[in-house]
């Protein structure tokens, strides 16, 4: 405020109140074949409805659109994107398939004029041929005008009508495409030729054909296949849920690795045993082509569902539980906190399951479930009581550390993906005491909501926020000061997650005080 001029009172509002970021939570990029949409083009869906609208249904070839819809039905929030084969991944104009495309003609209110319309599908593939252009003179009236609609096969709710289309070039045709979700207008001219008999389906289209282990790889050069996510923040957790391939397993937790703001979820084939399960996991015959992952941040599920055929009315189908397990994730992140495990009873429940057929939660298979647990596979059991249930807390990282435990990485995750909004304000202040101190009050109401939420016993901020001068750091050198680096160390004891229960049952003659066996020796070793 300036004290300058007349006598006067001023108020000046300084706001000092951070909150955490309120943004969708619980958000995993997912990769794969669709029927349709656009190629390498990551599209945040919440619901199988808003899924078939914009990538279409269910495949007979891969079962890529079966997991989100498992994901989706489950509560799951996606972040999709399909994937296409490439002659060269390192170049994005080699991707195989083509467009349907046509043209029309269509009659307006004018005597002898007529609008021609070129259009060609949204994406590739075969989907695009059945597209169907129907033309009416506009109801409006206005001169030279048309009414287009555009069907979709099969797809009643994707009908849409573009009202008023004149000849138009641009800008102009521009604003055409963004009124659809199913064709691009390549072309609207005035003619005088005939009118075209309707409908008229665009035809020519060509699917993109079998993905290979390099689609999915992609290129960091082109941003494809798995890297087609490299400039999206939201997601914090990335799978391939139709595959399971060493090679691709190991790919996407490098990949997680390397970003350091999400985590891989990874699946082992379906209809194995546990034993094999661990062979897939340590990659060992018949499982070849990868190193072993090494990381907290990925994860590895287990476990084989028997569900209805949704394509086969009266068929059974296995698949892996990845679908319900990326549901029960985001249900997770949302209705509790990122650092609770997803597993068990109050969170870990899977539903619209027939059957587990290889089942590691019964007794005669306790130590075949132990090993598959040692070795950081996350399984999916049928609980004698609750049924159907996601059932481990592990990460493949081969170190018996803390971050062995998944929700102890899912702590890391989310410090490291949050702290950078209460910290990046202050950037390019003084780099002294008082820039110092407040970065550690911006920070500290955050850290204490995690402890006062169960994420850890106890938290310790060493950033030199209390020091009056330079000179009494003891953290931060001079010459790190003079190179306008600041650094603070966060100390942290996470809160695992219970896994083992013990009970002592204890029997006694009916004349023993419970007061005086409570501080009996023997019930030390229980």
């Amino acid at each position: 405020m300036e004290a300058l001029g007349k006598a006067r009172m001023e108020t000046e509002v300084i706001d000092l109140s951070v909150l955490i970021s309120s943004g969708l939570k619980g958000i995993t990029a997912v990769a794969g074949p669709t029927e349709r949409g656009e190629v390498g083009k990551p599209k945040l869906i919440g619901s199988w409805t808003e899924y078939v609208a914009n990538f279409g249904g269910l495949l007979t070839s891969d079962d890529f659109p079966l997991y989100c819809k498992r994901a989706l039905d489950n509560r799951a929030r996606l972040l999709v994107c399909r994937l296409g084969h490439y002659a060269d991944i390192d170049d994005k104009t080699t991707l195989v398939g083509n467009k349907s495309n046509d043209e029309v003609v269509i009659e307006t209110d004018a005597a002898g004029q007529t609008v021609k319309i070129e259009a060609e599908a949204k994406s590739i593939g075969t989907w695009g041929d059945k597209i169907s252009l129907t033309g009416t003179p506009a109801l409006s009236g206005i001169a030279g005008a048309v009414d287009l609609t555009i069907a979709l096969d099969g797809a009643p709710d994707l009908t849409e009508v573009i009202k008023d289309i004149v000849p138009a070039t641009g800008d102009a045709l521009v604003s055409y495409n963004v009124k659809s979700q199913l064709i691009n207008f390549l072309a609207v001219e005035a003619v005088t030729d005939t009118a075209s008999a309707a409908p008229v389906y665009l035809v020519g289209g060509v699917d993109t054909g079998d993905l290979s282990d390099i689609d999915y790889l992609g290129s960091e050069i082109a941003e494809t296949g798995i890297h087609v996510f490299d400039n999206s923040a939201e997601p914090n957790k990335i799978a391939l849920p139709s595959k399971a391939v060493p090679v691709l397993d190991y790919a996407l937790a490098e990949y997680a690795r390397k970003r350091g703001d999400l985590r891989a979820i990874l699946r082992v084939p379906t209809g194995i045993t546990g034993y094999v399960g661990v062979d897939y996991r340590e990659v060992k015959p018949p499982f070849t082509g990868s190193q072993v992952i090494d990381t907290w941040y990925a994860t590895m599920i287990y476990g084989t569902l028997v569900i209805a055929d949704p394509l086969v009315e009266g068929n059974k189908k296995e698949i892996s539980p990845i679908g319900d397990v990326l549901g029960i994730y985001t249900n997770r992140d949302t209705k509790f906190r990122e650092w609770f495990a997803g597993a068990g009873y109050k969170r870990g429940r899977l539903y619209n399951v027939l059957d587990v057929p290889y089942n590691l939660g019964v007794a005669s298979k306790a130590t075949e479930a132990n090993l598959v647990d040692s070795r950081g596979l996350n399984m999916v059991i049928n609980h004698h009581s609750f049924g159907p249930v996601y059932w481990g807390n592990g990460t493949l990282q081969r170190r018996n550390t803390l971050l062995k435990h998944e929700n102890v990485a899912e702590l890391v995750i989310y410090l490291i993906r949050n702290l950078p909004q209460f910290i990046e304000t202050e950037l390019f202040d003084p780099n002294d005491p008082a820039t110092w101190a407040a970065i550690y009050r911006n920070v500290k109401p955050f850290l204490q909501a995690i402890k006062d939420g169960r994420g850890y016993y106890d938290y310790l901020w060493q950033g030199d926020q209390d020091v009056d001068t330079i000179d009494e750091c003891v953290v931060n050198k001079p010459e790190w000061i003079d190179e306008g680096k600041y650094v603070a160390r966060l100390f942290i004891k996470p809160t695992p997650a219970m896994k083992y229960v013990g009970i002592g049952i204890v029997v006694t003659k009916s004349g023993v005080s419970f007061d005086v066996l409570g501080d009996a020796e023997e019930l030390n070793n229980i």
